[in-house]
């Protein structure tokens, strides 16, 4: 992995886009100061996250940005990639090549990209993080940080540990546990705060709710009776409208049959009347008729007298258009003449033109000859030159050749007499390697038959352990699924526990009678109804429907008891309560008729007081509720019973739909299940089985799982035997392997040097000879050479006489050229303007031409118009006395009709008198039908107040045409009742009804609150066992490492400086992450020293030999050092590009410097300049290509 390029545009001084290709090993970039070298270094370290600007030499971030020049200007975003190969995978991202890129905007958006996609500063953190390039990092280093390493807090080299370690990703892990710590007791606390409010708003709300919901009851109560005294007014002015409508009906039916016969005679009348319009309609469209046909014939005689003077005007206008038609003839037949003569002028003057352009054409095909010689001339002259001066430059050519075939022949007799020597010992090397490899090859045989058999017995306890590991998981999981479960039973006992201690689904009275109970204040009090009996599976439903709010009935022993309690609620405010004391409650058996009627009906289970379990104490009790409800199994079976036995019951199905005494049915969905006593010790009884089994299987399962556990110990104590074994031999024969394959890759690598040394021997010897001959061929070709060149100059000068000639005779031709262009342009402009004349005579012919057609057209057409007038003057007068005979046709059809007018008038007068006393009666009629209307509508007013009292207080479907009878004395009670009802209601006072829902969401709030601050404690005890463990596992691990740590940095010193001794010491007196490491360094031929006695050079190489140990170590993918050498002088300065150069080729070395000693050791070079002030430019050299072309 490396560090392969780096893109930087628009970062301080970088203004243009530049990119810098990187290679492994050593690369130097080198510059003036000032020139943005160390900029470069300030970009990889912001692409990589660094959110501190002053570490970039900054004050605020847009400082990084361009801020432009005098001759640019600023730029508004700044933008570093880095490209990184990661061939080996040490980033752990699925890519060969990573890209980083950042940017940052002048407005303050920052962005950040891994291979195009968008991502956090913390990602990028994240990624880098343990392989030295993290924000601790130790491979990017500058003079300034190089002396911090010293100087600086004992804390901060022990985070540079930890980044080369890996552990400071852990330790940010830890930072953010203790943050979330410190978050989690803070909502504790808050949490805690909330639940007792609530809590103190819960118990308020409780006391609201029963109060509001005891005052709904007899509010419901007061409603049904309201409800049954407004059904029966209803139902009594229903029929009183029904008669009055009946009235109605029959006097609209009287109406109707004397409106049928005024409609008929009405509709004779109408019918005479329109034969009267008709006959209307028809005089006055004669009348029309006629003045139109008088009006046509005025018209028709303007129009002849109209045309007559039409034709005169044109016959007058055809005479003029004669005349101008001879005109004309006489002015073309002169202008015909005049161009004849022009045209003969023009023949002779396109003659003398032909003549001059046959003279112009052979001076040019004379000049295109002298043109063509020219040229030829000169590109054979050109081409004689060209070889002459080939001939030269192959001669000096030659000569050089044979200078280098001098030099050549020393070198290959010096290369011979060395592979001579080569030979000789190339031979001993390779017979002294293969008896090293024989022996080899001999041990490794011996390891590789050992260890199959090894592994045979490694696999087969594997796979018992497998085995053994899938029971216990198995069991693990198990135990698990029964740990919950029995969690979750027992939670749900103690919610049981909890809702009977404070008896919850109970009204306020209840609550404060049990209480007094339970306190000895109260005596005789033998329990709640709903606690008293036991319900068999699937009726509970049915029970509960049956009972309703009854299951809060208290059984007592005697009405004195009972007196006594109501007593006491009445003296403490403590609500109604419904007592059923035994001694004094009534009940009536039910007779054995209706018994033996039930039992006869399908689908019905019984009396619901026979059904279900109770003490015989509580018989009466019981009978008195349930005695009379029947429950059925379902809907259709209760309405059967219900019309088939004519006896007060209450029925009930499973489903809980209720057929009350009277017949009301109440059903539907039930959105929420009210929990009684009797549901929850049933739960409960559930519940404490299902516990007693789970906890029987968790001891089976704890069993089991104790013995798969031992197995598993006995079988990895054989699996670690054997795989310490089966490693050690695996090592051995690893190691026996390399062994052999290096001496093979030697013995091989030895064999082709001898055989490569024979074979260059032999290829010497030949080239040798080659070398020879070439020497005397290339002297022969000199002198062949120079006396071809001599003869080819003297024919060069030859063809430049001749060129010479040529150029003066073509000079004459284009002057005789020149004159005969200007004589044929002269002839041509005189041929043109005889050109435009006789065009211009063609045009006045023509425009002549024109008028005298247009003359003759004129004539022409004025004929046709003539004719034409004359033909619609004839038609005309055709359609005048066509129109006179219509005209008197009209005139008697008039007189006609006018008859028929008075003799339709006659017959409505007779109509009329007919139908004058059907009318009255039809008016005496209406008169007692309005009457009827006014009662109706005075009942359906009192019908309207009804309905709509109805609808507001009722809200149920008008009871639309049901009979409600009721007797007087009846209807008075239902009113007494009521009004005891609203006395009831003013004694309670007023109530806050949303006290129920709002008690429901508090006490809803509660729950929810407290089950969050139980998973905050359970969150806070898993972030302190997470903060213990990754304590103990990063001072596990920094321990381990700091012992590698200073195995480097001692020998990395001694390396360095030649000898002496260096260490890493834990700092005392401080806790274990927290403390600090301090260096202790004892230069050679001195005594130990304090860091702060040292010179420059020395601190300067003290911490070089820190940062390349932690590299030797840890390596990371690239080094960053920007001029820590500068303090350097030349002998550390020679140490220092010693062992960057040995470590160049572990890593890669990016190196910023301007001494010549550390330069030398680079293997590119980049060179960072600045042409204009204030922006940098790179440069780039490879010294391996700069080595091949200087040869």
């Amino acid at each position: 992995m490396y560090l392969k390029r780096i893109e930087i545009k628009g970062f301080k001084s970088f203004a243009d886009n530049t990119e810098l290709i990187l290679q492994p090993g050593i690369n130097v970039i080198a510059g003036p100061n000032g020139c943005g070298k160390s900029n470069i270094v300030d970009a990889v370290r912001w692409c990589l996250g660094e959110s501190n600007i002053r570490h970039l030499r900054g004050q605020k971030g847009e400082d990084v940005i361009f801020n432009g020049t005098d001759n640019k200007r600023a730029l508004g975003m700044a933008m570093v990639e880095l490209s990184i190969e990661n061939g080996d995978g040490i980033l752990p991202l699925d890519y060969d090549e990573v890209h980083i890129i950042r940017k940052l905007f002048r407005s303050g958006e920052s962005e950040y990209y891994i291979n195009k996609s968008r991502v956090r500063m913390k990602d990028i953190y994240g990624l880098f993080a343990g392989t030295g390039l993290g924000r601790k990092g130790y491979s990017i280093v500058s003079q300034g940080e190089l002396e911090q390493v010293l100087s600086g807090h004992a804390l901060d080299r022990r985070f540079i540990l930890e980044e080369a370690s890996g552990i400071i990703k852990y330790r940010q892990q830890r930072d953010e546990v203790r943050n979330r710590l410190l978050s989690t007791g803070q909502d504790l606390t808050r949490l805690k705060d909330i639940l007792v409010e609530l809590k103190q708003r819960r118990d308020e709300l409780e006391m609201k709710s029963d109060k509001a919901r005891r005052y709904m009851n007899l509010e419901k109560e007061k409603k049904e009776l309201e409800e049954r005294i407004l059904r029966f007014e209803l139902s009594k002015v229903n029929g009183d409208l029904l008669k009055k409508h009946g009235l109605l009906k029959e006097k609209q039916q009287e109406r109707e049959r004397i409106q049928g016969q005024v409609q008929e005679l009405e509709e004779q009348i109408a019918t005479e009347q329109q034969h009267l319009l008709e006959y209307r309609d028809s005089i006055n469209a004669g009348k029309d008729e006629k003045f139109e046909i008088e009006r046509r014939l005025a018209d028709l005689n303007n129009d002849a007298r109209l045309r007559e003077e039409r034709i005169y005007n044109y016959q007058e206008r055809l005479k003029a258009g004669a005349e101008e038609e001879k005109k004309y003839r006489l002015m073309l037949d002169k202008l015909q003449e005049e161009l004849l003569e022009r045209s003969e002028d023009y023949q002779k003057q396109q003659v003398q033109l032909e003549g001059l352009k046959s003279s112009l054409d052979k001076i040019n095909q004379e000049l295109s000859q002298l043109e063509s010689k020219l040229q030829e001339s000169r590109q054979l002259f050109e081409h004689k030159k060209i070889s002459v001066f080939e001939r030269m430059q192959e001669a000096s050519k030659i000569n050089n050749h044979l200078i280098q075939i001098d030099a050549r022949e020393r070198k290959l007799r010096e290369k011979k007499e060395r592979l001579h020597l080569l030979n000789t010992e190339l031979k001993s090397q390779i017979s002294q390697k293969e008896e090293l490899l024989q022996n080899l090859q001999q041990e490794k045989e011996l390891f590789e038959e050992e260890i199959p058999q090894l592994q045979k017995q490694l696999k087969e306890l594997e796979e018992q352990k497998r085995e053994r590991e899938k029971v216990a998981k198995a069991s693990a999981i198990e135990e698990a699924r029964l740990n919950e479960a029995e969690f979750k039973t027992n939670k749900q006992l103690l919610v049981i526990e909890d809702m009977d201690r404070k008896m919850e689904g109970y009204s306020w009275g209840v609550k404060s009678v049990l209480k007094a109970s339970a306190q000895g204040e109260l005596e005789g009090i033998k329990g709640l109804v709903g606690e008293v009996i036991d319900v068999p599976g699937g009726l509970e439903t049915a029970i509960e429907v049956a009972l309703g709010r009854r299951m809060e009935n208290i059984i007592v022993s005697s009405s004195e008891k009972a007196r006594k309690a109501i007593e006491y609620l009445k003296r403490n405010q403590g609500g109604r309560v419904t007592f059923l004391p035994l001694d004094i409650l009534l009940t009536s058996p039910l007779p054995a008729d209706i018994k033996r009627a039930l039992q006869a009906v399908d689908g019905v289970l019984g009396l619901a007081a026979d059904l279900i379990h109770y003490s015989p104490d509580y018989r009466k009790a019981v009978n008195y509720l349930l005695g009379r409800v029947v429950l059925v199994k379902d809907m259709e079976t209760g309405i059967k019973l219900f019309k088939n036995i004519k006896y007060p019951l209450q029925i009930v199905s499973l489903e809980g739909e209720l057929i009350n005494v009277s017949g009301a049915m109440t059903g539907g969905s039930r959105d929420r299940v009210r929990e009684t006593p009797w549901q929850r010790k049933k739960e409960r009884r559930k519940l404490q089985e299902q516990l007693a089994q789970v906890k029987q299987q968790l001891e089976a399962n704890k069993a089991r799982r104790e013995k798969v556990a031992r197995k598993l110990d006995q079988i990895q104590q054989q699996i670690d035997a054997l795989q310490q074994r089966l490693v050690e031999q695996q090592f051995r024969l690893e190691v026996l392997g390399k062994e052999t394959g290096q001496m093979i890759q030697e013995l091989e690598r030895s064999g082709r040097e001898w055989q490569n040394c024979i074979d260059e021997l032999a290829s010497l010897e030949s080239s040798y000879e080659e070398l020879l001959r070439e020497r005397e061929e290339l002297e022969n070709k000199k002198d062949s050479i120079q006396d071809l060149s001599e003869s080819e100059a003297e024919e060069l000068e030859a063809w430049k006489e001749k060129i010479d000639s040529y150029k003066r005779d073509y000079q004459v031709h284009i002057e005789r050229q020149k004159s005969y262009q200007e004589q044929l342009q002269s002839k041509q402009r005189e041929i043109l303007n005889i050109e435009k004349n006789m065009e211009q005579f063609r045009q006045v012919e023509k425009s002549y031409e024109k008028s005298r057609m247009e003359a003759r057209g004129l004539q022409e057409r004025l004929s046709r118009l003539v004719q034409e007038e004359n033909d619609r003057i004839n038609e005309a007068k055709e359609i005048i006395k066509q129109e006179k005979i219509k005209l008197n046709r009209i005139k008697e059809n008039i007189l006609s009709r006018q008859q028929e007018e008075k003799e339709c008038q006659e017959a409505i007068k007779n109509l009329g008198q007919e139908i004058m006393p059907l009318k009255q009666a039809l008016l005496q009629i209406e008169s007692s039908s309005r009457h009827l209307e006014i009662n109706i509508a005075r009942l359906e007013t009192e019908l309207s107040v009804l309905t709509h009292k109805w609808n507001k207080e009722v809200q149920k479907p008008e009871p639309m045409g049901e009979q409600q009878v009721f007797t007087l004395s009846q209807l008075r009670d239902f009113r007494q009742q009521a009004e005891l009802l609203a006395a009831q209601l003013e004694e309670l006072g007023p109530v806050d009804p949303e006290s129920l829902a709002e008690f429901e969401a508090v006490n809803e709030r509660y729950l929810f609150v407290s089950k969050q601050y139980e998973d905050l404690l359970q969150a806070r005890d898993s972030l302190n066992q997470l903060l213990q463990q990754t304590e103990e596992m990063m001072a596990e691990q920094f321990s381990d490492f700091l012992l590698l740590a200073q195995q480097s940095f001692s020998s990395t010193f001694q390396d360095i400086f030649g000898g002496g001794e260096a260490s890493l010491r834990i700092e005392s007196g401080k806790d274990g992450l927290e403390a600090g490491i301090d260096i202790e360094v004892k230069l050679p031929g001195k005594k130990n020293q304090a860091l702060n006695l040292l010179s420059g050079g020395e601190r300067a190489l003290t911490c070089i030999a820190f940062i390349f140990a932690l590299l030797n170590l840890k390596p990371a993918p690239f080094c960053i050092l920007d001029e820590i050498d500068a303090s350097l002088d030349e002998t550390n300065l020679i140490r220092f590009g010693n062992f960057i150069k040995k470590m160049g080729e572990k890593m890669q070395y990016i190196i910023i410097s301007h001494r010549q000693a550390t330069i030398e050791r680079a293997e590119n070079i980049y060179g960072v300049t600045m042409p204009e002030k204030g922006v940098s430019r790179v440069l780039t050299l490879n010294i391996s290509q700069v080595e091949e072309l200087a040869g």
